[in-house]
């Protein structure tokens, strides 16, 4: 987890911090999409992972686009 926060840092040049900001609000978002679909679902399936991967990426581009 700590490798993605600190590969984050350029992201954003001027605002070092924008990165790891957005990387650590996505990680936030993606625990508690995986306890809902856990506790709705029952389990993970290949949609559930897929879905998880355009949430995380849009929620970093939400945040870097807000912060700029």
């Amino acid at each position: 987890f700590f490798f993605f926060v600190f590969a984050a840092v350029p992201v954003v040049p001027g605002k070092l911090w924008v990165g790891p900001l957005a990387v650590i609000v996505a990680a936030a978002v993606l625990v508690l999409f995986a306890w809902h679909v856990r506790r709705r679902f029952g389990g993970v399936t290949g949609d559930v992972l897929g879905a998880a991967c355009e949430l995380t990426t849009t929620v970093i581009l939400v945040v870097c686009a807000l912060v700029d």
